[in-house]
């Protein structure tokens, strides 16, 4: 008899016949018969838990396993083709996959209803809506996602530390080397996005140096107004993006350009927005500071929220109103979101640039959380579920009685 291996213990949690109930209800076979929808969801969670970072990479791994192991161990009829799971982004939607894990999240729950112990290392404050839109599509607006393939960026959250990035220990030619490295990777912007918030002026003088060496186009919010200029042009030259309060006067601008202001009935009555009612999106050159000599190029906004007058500054002059708006709105659930796909989450890149796609793996990758999460709170293990993610690659062929009667 074949023994079960981890990654068939691992998808068997998983209720096949409520799977197969949200399938049906929702058709999601209709539109691409040659890969199955569970084929694609077990693609997904399988490069999930290898740490594989493009559909070369899985296709070219999962051709690899034979077709008998393949069957009685992923429980896929057959290998994916790099098309099929393309072509599977686009036309399956994100909201399966949110019914996938709140039918997963119900069963775990039902499965640990007698359990004493509960694991609380994966609790949000509500996790669908963190990931949810729009603050994803906030997300996905402000940043071109194709380009970032790391996730050795600095990180902040709310009220969190700020993370730099670190280059290496070592020493001598090593270290040089390395350097040079990760330069040719800032060069070409291949770092995951940073979205940064800093609640104060007191911060950026305690952390100035950190806030200078961010990678070029990252995104600042500042809740207050920032008067270092030197700071301000440093970004400017990184093509790093800021948006901050204004002073409550500003002498001498001078008025480049009247924009359009949006139309709030073209937004959805659920959308923010349209509690929002913007005043003025003017582009100007003026100078912020007393000490500053040569005027910035900087885009004003005046909006009313909840019956209070906000006036904002800007550096982007490219990006749409309401976005802009509502990243100031909502930076702490967008950073939130950003602090749970690195360090909760652990997804090291998204396989693709849609809004669909990259929603898709996020309920994929929060869902196999939850499971493995499950799985270490059964084994009675004191180990981490980042400890545990790291092994993962190695032994998700081996036996799972081995793990399972490992030293505790």
């Amino acid at each position: 008899m074949e023994s079960e291996t981890f990654i068939r213990h691992f998808l068997s949690i998983i209720p096949k016949d409520s799977f197969n109930d949200l399938v049906i209800k929702n058709a999601t076979d209709y539109s691409l018969k040659s890969l199955s929808t569970y084929d694609y969801f077990t693609t997904l969670v399988f490069a999930y838990l290898s740490g594989y970072d493009s559909l070369r990479q899985i296709c070219s791994e999962i051709s690899k396993i034979p077709l008998k192991t393949l069957q009685s161990q992923l429980f896929m009829q057959k290998a994916p083709t790099k098309s099929s799971l393309s072509y599977a982004s686009t036309k399956r939607h994100w909201h399966f996959f949110r019914e996938v894990y709140k039918m997963v999240k119900k069963h775990i729950g039902d499965l640990e209803v007698n359990s004493k112990k509960k694991d609380k290392s994966l609790e949000f404050d509500d996790p669908l809506n963190i990931i949810d839109w729009p603050t994803l599509e906030l997300c996905h607006e402000i940043f071109d996602w194709k380009k970032y393939r790391s996730t050795k960026g600095a990180l902040r959250g709310p009220n969190g530390k700020l993370f730099s990035r670190r280059i290496s220990s070592a020493k001598g030619p090593t270290k040089e080397k390395r350097v040079l490295k990760r330069e040719k990777r800032y060069l070409k912007n291949e770092f995951f996005p940073i979205f940064l918030t800093i609640s104060n002026k007191s911060e950026i003088k305690k952390d100035l140096d950190d806030y200078k060496s961010l990678y070029r186009n990252s995104f600042v919010v500042i809740n207050s107004f920032c008067d270092n200029i030197g700071l301000l042009d440093t970004w400017n030259n990184n093509h790093i993006r800021y948006i901050m309060k204004s002073p409550k006067a500003i002498k001498n601008f001078k008025i480049l350009r009247t924009r359009t202001l949006p139309d709030e009935s073209a937004y959805p009555k659920s959308y923010s927005f349209s509690k929002i009612k913007v005043m003025e999106d003017i582009e100007i050159m003026a100078c912020i500071s007393s000490n500053q000599r040569t005027p910035s190029h900087l885009r004003r906004l005046t909006f009313f929220n909840t019956e209070k007058k906000i006036t904002l500054l800007t550096n982007d002059v490219n990006t749409d109103t309401r976005v802009l708006v509502d990243i100031f709105v909502h930076h702490e659930e967008v950073s939130i979101f950003f602090k749970m796909i690195k360090n909760q989450l652990f997804i090291s890149s998204f396989l693709g640039t849609s809004l669909n796609a990259i929603l898709t793996q996020t309920y994929v990758a929060l869902t196999a959380q939850l499971i493995l999460h499950h799985l270490v709170q059964q084994s009675g293990k004191k180990i981490t579920a980042r400890y545990f993610f790291k092994k993962l690659p190695k032994i998700l062929f081996s036996d799972f009685s081995r793990f399972s009667s490992e030293e505790k």
